[in-house]
């Protein structure tokens, strides 16, 4: 699972392995966050409706079933089919991005939520992608220490745009700080049409070992 999470007001992304996916309370947040976001995704349908561009909440389902979680790319393929735009940047960066108008901003839980509630469904908690989020080798070390002291167990170090440089930094935080390091090659399904589940841009490699010491560290409740 991959949470948008909230660490003083910075959106960081949180990765759950392991965890029980039929947990009560794990299933009760979830429904909370679903609820949400339907209501956001209908509010930026109202925004565009009044900018001119109206679209269905029907129509965002097309090409992906009912149990498909509706986001911002949804509505940006939606609005490239009606042909309102030229591509899909294009909703972003007019529209739909942050701060346009359409823009409506999405219920976080904080990061300290998100982890506690991946350990209280038996998962572990991993730092997704953290030289994404525009800190410099610095920043982020300081950025994984941070939620370190809230209970992360991991840090998704291998990762197809990280330089050389970058994975073999995060490697020595992560064994400084006794985290473990993983690797994903962030798989979101048609969303990233140039991505296959496993297997990330260029040459990402993950060892087996990663998966190995993953098993070693998960909670007993899995």
């Amino acid at each position: 699972i991959e949470f948008s999470a909230d660490f003083y007001g910075k959106e960081l992304h949180i990765l759950g392995y392991y965890l029980d996916p039929h947990h009560p309370h794990l299933k009760k947040k979830l429904k909370e966050l679903i609820e949400s976001r339907q209501t956001r995704n209908q509010e930026m349908l109202d925004q565009l409706a009044a900018l001119g561009f109206p679209l269905t909440y029907e129509s965002l389902y097309e090409d992906c079933d009912d149990s498909t979680i509706i986001t911002r790319a949804h509505i940006a393929n939606a609005m490239l089919k009606k042909g309102y735009i030229t591509d899909r940047k294009e909703a972003f960066s007019n529209y739909i991005g942050d701060g346009k108008p359409a823009y409506v901003p999405k219920k976080h839980f904080t990061t300290k939520d998100c982890i506690d509630l991946i350990h209280k469904a038996g998962g572990l908690a991993v730092l997704a992608h953290p030289m994404l989020y525009g800190y410099d080798q610095k920043d982020v070390t300081n950025l994984i220490r941070g939620l370190n002291s809230e209970g992360l167990d991991g840090v998704e170090c291998l990762y197809s745009t990280h330089s050389k440089e970058e994975t073999n930094h995060l490697l020595q935080v992560c064994l400084n700080l006794d985290l473990f390091p993983t690797g994903g090659s962030d798989f979101h399904g048609n969303n990233k049409p140039l991505l296959d589940l496993g297997s990330g841009y260029g040459n990402l490699n993950i060892p087996f070992e990663i998966l190995e010491n993953m098993r070693k560290r998960r909670s007993p409740l899995c």
